[in-house]
């Protein structure tokens, strides 16, 4: 009978892989900004105290287009005359007075800087001087009504016109033509007008930018009608004005 067998020692665990190797990081560095070279000519530096922000305004900021309005008032004068007075003994009776005017423009940019605009335009002259053939007979408030005088008179119409605008100097020309009336007024209120006749307004401003849409300025208007009256005959008005106008636009 064979001797038992003796027993085996335990397998040593096999040894563990070794780790995979890897490239050697190599150290981060701070790779330079990339460069831009500025397209077309470089603008000049600019030196403390120098940036003026009205010669640099925003998109669509001081820009005559979209919606316009513009409102003006002022002070000046006017004449009218009469050239085919219905009394027998009288061929021309002519009025003169200072007042003020207004005038009003709403509308519309057709392109930039060109504008089409409706325009109501009023003068009106208090106690006017009056002269009858050429001499002169004092003031209206004297006078009967029968001369065809009032009081007061005024001229009134409405256009349609343009505007438009020289810039950057911000200055504009503007000019309607329309139909309009001469009215008088007596002492008791009582008013009578001649037949609407043709007028034109014109004036012609400088404004200077006081917000993102508004102007504020001055200018000088110059009214025409020329209409026809049952005791005047064949009247022609005159009316001009030193105005302040605010637009907006």
């Amino acid at each position: 009978m064979p001797p038992p067998a003796q027993p085996t020692a335990p397998a040593e665990p096999a040894a563990p892989p070794p780790p995979p190797s890897y490239p050697e990081a190599k150290p981060e560095t701070e790779e330079p900004a990339p460069r831009y070279e500025q397209l077309g000519k470089p603008e000049p530096e600019v030196e403390k105290g120098d940036w003026d922000p009205w010669e640099h305004a925003a998109p669509n900021m001081h820009r005559h287009d979209g919606f316009f309005l513009r409102l003006s008032i002022g002070l000046g004068g006017g004449i009218l005359a009469g050239d085919d007075h219905t009394l027998p003994d009288v061929d021309e009776v002519g009025l003169g007075g200072i007042g003020f005017g207004t005038s009003i423009g709403i509308g519309g940019a057709l392109v930039d800087n060109l504008i089409l605009n409706a325009d109501l335009f009023q003068a009106t002259m208090f106690n006017p001087e009056v002269e009858v053939d050429g001499e002169n007979l004092g003031s209206a408030d004297d006078l009967d009504r029968e001369l065809g005088v009032g009081e007061e008179f005024e001229l009134g119409g409405i256009g349609i016109g343009v505007t438009y605008y020289i810039m950057p100097i911000n200055l504009y020309l503007a000019g309607s033509i329309g139909i309009a009336q001469a009215v008088f007024e007596d002492g008791n209120g009582d008013r009578e007008g001649s037949d609407v006749g043709f007028a034109t307004n014109l004036m012609v401003g400088k404004e200077w930018w006081v917000g993102l849409d508004w102007g504020i300025g001055v200018a000088g208007q110059v009214m025409i009608l020329r209409a026809e009256d049952d005791i005047l005959g064949g009247v022609t008005g005159l009316a001009f004005n030193l105005m302040f106008s605010a637009t907006y636009n």
